[in-house]
């Protein structure tokens, strides 16, 4: 594989999903993706990479300028496997579409992405659903938000985000933002019944009026996904 994507010069798109790749594996393609000067789209999903993977993916990138989307979700790459692409974000200017579901990243993970993006106006779709980033991830994305005009998809589900966290985000759509098009956060812990009025200094109605208002100051805004995360 790392010698056809060394010697092709017509492959866009490469998809090696849920074939047990390896580190060693991640070695290979790092060596095909230096030469490779077509493809577009890898798709890693659901293979056996590790932080080292990551850091022999990432040091392909510093070279090849090319590759518009990458998936490497649904493997054990933590934070400093995340990590490991914070100065891709901050440098490559072509990187359109990153996937980094359920990959065990945590809120510190998510700082330092968001901290790598302020610098970024290429990508145009992040996705983090499954990973634990908690309010504190939430709001170093929100930070990142009120400077940011280029990405337009968001996915935050089953991210452990509580009403604090969301409230800053929709804070930030209401007022700084105004090019995110579609935000996904599913299955947090934001729920609100009659019993449970005020959570961490958040009443339910504060988030239900910053919704309004994100709606309301942004008639641009496309997919808002909220399925078993508040009421």
């Amino acid at each position: 594989m790392a010698d056809l994507l060394e010697n092709n010069s017509s492959l866009e798109f490469l998809d090696l999903s849920y074939n047990e790749l390896s580190d060693e594996d991640c070695k290979q393609i790092k060596r095909g993706l230096e030469s490779n000067q077509t493809l577009k789209t890898l798709n890693l999903r659901g293979n056996q990479i590790s932080e080292r993977g990551c850091e022999y993916l990432a040091s392909a990138l510093t070279t090849n300028m090319h590759l518009q989307t990458l998936d490497i979700s649904h493997n054990t790459i933590g934070d400093c496997g995340a990590s490991s692409f914070c100065h891709i974000l901050s440098d490559y200017d072509n990187l359109k579409e990153l996937h980094l579901e359920k990959c065990g990243i945590t809120d510190k993970g998510c700082v330092a992405i968001s901290d790598a993006l302020t610098s970024n106006h290429s990508l145009a779709a992040l996705y983090l659903s499954n990973n634990t980033i908690r309010d504190e991830g939430c709001e170093a994305l929100a930070d990142f938000l009120t400077t940011n005009n280029s990405l337009q998809t968001l996915y935050l589900n089953l991210c452990s985000i509580n009403r604090s966290g969301l409230h800053r985000l929709l804070v930030v759509l209401c007022h700084d933002n105004f090019s995110l098009r579609t935000l996904g956060v599913c299955y947090n812990n934001i729920e609100t019944n009659n019993d449970d009025l005020v959570q961490d200094g958040f009443e339910a109605v504060d988030i239900r009026n910053a919704l309004n208002r994100a709606l309301e100051y942004n008639t641009d805004r496309k997919i808002l996904t909220w399925g078993k995360a508040l009421c």
